[in-house]
């Protein structure tokens, strides 16, 4: 089964845990689009560990939905094999909201067939797929995610190490992002457009 954690939530804990699903494994989402944006509390104070993911599409995912803000997470010590993406970041245009202060560290991924770590801003085609409008007119329908550090993520095979699309013309919607002390087994170099992203061995 899944776990998604919606709307508001405050002060969860989700450990010892193995998942298999057709879908993203652990999700994170706090309301979508403007109606939600209308409500103050952000998703927040999240702490997720010692957990299996077994196949589904994302092992760790935040997002689409995220207009209410998603905040204060430590993900660790969780193991992700044979999953569409390991760990994901994902919005797009009429969202809004704010993803930030998100620390995701020991995660050791097995197999990942798409990308090791995503962070796009371009799942809007997901959601035209699905024929929801989108608006695109006021600067608070922008989201943004920032200050999200990674470390002692191991990734033995994926076919991209690290993805990072922000909102076109816009690379600021996505900032302050590092990965440290971390090893990536992938057939494809890393696709980052113009990010401020760190680095290091």
């Amino acid at each position: 089964s899944e776990m998604c954690i919606r709307d508001r939530c405050h002060n969860v804990e989700i450990y010892n845990s193995t998942f298999e699903t057709g879908d993203d494994a652990i999700c994170i989402k706090s309301g979508k689009n403007a109606e939600a944006r209308t409500f103050e509390d952000p998703c927040e104070n999240l702490y997720i560990h010692d957990c299996i993911v077994n196949e589904g599409h994302g092992g760790f995912v935040i997002g689409s939905e995220m207009s209410r803000d998603v905040k204060n997470i430590l993900v660790e010590n969780c193991t992700f094999a044979g999953t569409d993406v390991g760990i994901r970041i994902k919005s797009a245009m009429g969202r809004g909201g704010v993803v930030e202060d998100i620390t995701i560290r020991n995660i050791n991924m097995i197999n990942i067939k798409g990308e090791g770590v995503i962070l796009t801003m371009s799942y809007v085609l997901n959601l035209l797929n699905r024929n929801e409008t989108i608006a695109m007119d006021n600067e608070e329908d922008i989201p943004y995610f920032k200050n999200i550090t990674m470390h002692n993520i191991n990734c033995m095979g994926a076919e991209t190490a690290v993805k990072i699309e922000p909102m076109q013309g816009k690379p600021e919607t996505i900032s302050d992002i590092t990965i440290r002390d971390s090893w990536f087994e992938a057939e494809k170099e890393n696709v980052i457009d113009g990010v401020n992203i760190h680095i290091e061995a």
